[in-house]
């Protein structure tokens, strides 16, 4: 084959490539067979169809297009990525050395948000049921389940919630606090109201405390709120004989209670085991029940259902607050003193049986079965009025002496009623 386009009668200079005929030489070509197979025109005005084109030099292009509608003109080499094609590449240089510029200065979450952002927020949107996770297994998540936020620690180790100055838990404004947790003290509110609070020596509680049950180790105290108001009210709801209040010791071996008995619509204090039952004043006995039902008054152990023991009059009978008859033993003297009409009866008794059974009347010192003592200057001393109130004739009125018992025995003083 002959090359086309050469010259006629043109010289060949280059004999050691082309024969005087104008035919390349097969030793210059590497396949020959696939020069032939060209078939296309090559000139700087065609447009050849290669498979591949290896280039070893510089390949300079007015642009390149592929199958689709891409087309690239130029190659940029940009560090700051300042130019705006459609049409160019960056070189791998250009690429890292911006890449590398904007990861020393875009380092933290709001750089990373803000950065390109055309919109003006930096909200991070999670759909529901979307999973802010954290922990190599998953081990906190923050989501919405489309009904309920959820917080939830679900792998290893327990969930901290801390705050420098405190902790407040709030209505969805954040315009009402619910719960309130600092160094000095911790808070449950309603309404925006303190209800329960934490204090140095335990807690504070603002309006009515409804419980199951209470148990204190330690000391309790109750006080009212103001003025006339009610401290403290037991109720059972209990339809019998329930105990609204036991007081024990650990264990129950002492034990005594407060219960109201529906059977008798009574209320009920006492022991519960065989234990006396004490009343105090200015923190002193007063007075005691025993464990046998005896009540000792003045004394820790009495031996009779009643006893009183006392300095002063033992026992004063009065219409009033003030002494009326009084009653008085002298363990000193055996003597039993009585008065009326608020007279003392231990220091001007009007009435002593004395130890012997002798009666004094006027007299604390009888010394005769009968001792009868009085004073009236200029006049009679009536010791004794004996009055018969039947009118029958023959009535009589008379102080009789007799001895052993035998009426028939004895004499007597006194007047007969002889009118019909």
């Amino acid at each position: 084959a002959k090359l086309d386009g050469i010259e006629a009668l043109a010289d060949v200079t280059d004999t050691a490539n082309v024969t005087a005929a104008g035919a390349l030489m097969d030793s210059e070509l590497t396949s020959e067979a696939s020069v032939k197979a060209l078939n296309q025109g090559v000139a700087t005005t065609d447009s050849p169809t290669f498979a591949g084109v290896t280039a070893n030099g510089t390949v300079e292009f007015d642009g390149l297009s592929g199958t689709g509608a891409v087309t690239v003109t130029d190659i940029l080499d940009q560090d700051d990525m300042s130019g705006n094609s459609a049409t160019a590449l960056a070189t791998q240089q250009s690429i890292k050395a911006y890449v590398d510029s904007q990861v020393g200065t875009v380092d933290t979450l709001a750089e990373v948000l803000a950065n390109g952002n055309a919109t003006g927020g930096t909200d991070i949107a999670f759909g529901d049921n979307d999973k802010a996770v954290f922990g190599a297994g998953s081990d906190l998540q923050i989501y919405h389940s489309g009904t309920d936020s959820r917080i939830v620690d679900g792998g290893t180790g327990s969930l901290f919630i801390g705050g420098d100055s405190f902790v407040d838990i709030g209505n969805s404004t954040l315009s009402l606090t619910r719960a309130k947790f600092s160094d000095s003290t911790s808070a449950l509110y309603q309404q925006g109201n303190i209800k329960l609070a934490t204090t140095s020596t335990g807690i504070d509680v603002t309006g009515t405390a409804v419980t199951d049950g209470l148990t204190s180790a330690g000391d309790a105290a109750i006080t009212g709120g103001s003025s006339g108001s009610t401290v403290l009210t037991l109720t059972s709801n209990a339809l019998a004989d329930t105990p609204l209040m036991v007081f024990q010791r650990t264990g129950g071996a002492v034990a005594g209670k407060l219960a109201y008995e529906d059977s008798n619509t009574a209320m009920s204090f006492g022991t519960t085991t065989a234990h006396e039952l004490k009343f105090l004043t200015s923190n002193t006995e007063r007075m005691q029940i025993d464990a046998s039902g005896n009540v000792g008054i003045g004394t820790s152990s009495p031996v009779v259902k009643l006893a009183v023991k006392s300095s002063q009059e033992q026992l004063t009978l009065s219409e009033g607050d003030a002494r009326g008859a009084t009653f008085d033993y002298r363990s000193s003297t055996g003597n039993l003193n009585i008065a009326t009409n608020g007279i003392n009866a231990r220091t001007n008794p009007q009435f002593t049986l004395d130890l012997n059974g002798n009666v004094g009347i006027g007299t604390s010192s009888p010394i005769t079965t009968l001792q009868v003592d009085g004073l009236s200057d200029g006049g009679a001393l009536n010791v004794a009025s004996l009055t018969n109130t039947g009118t029958a004739a023959n009535t009589s009125s008379r102080l009789l002496f007799i001895q052993g018992g035998n009426t028939d025995r004895g004499a007597y003083v006194g007047g007969l009623n002889e009118s019909t």
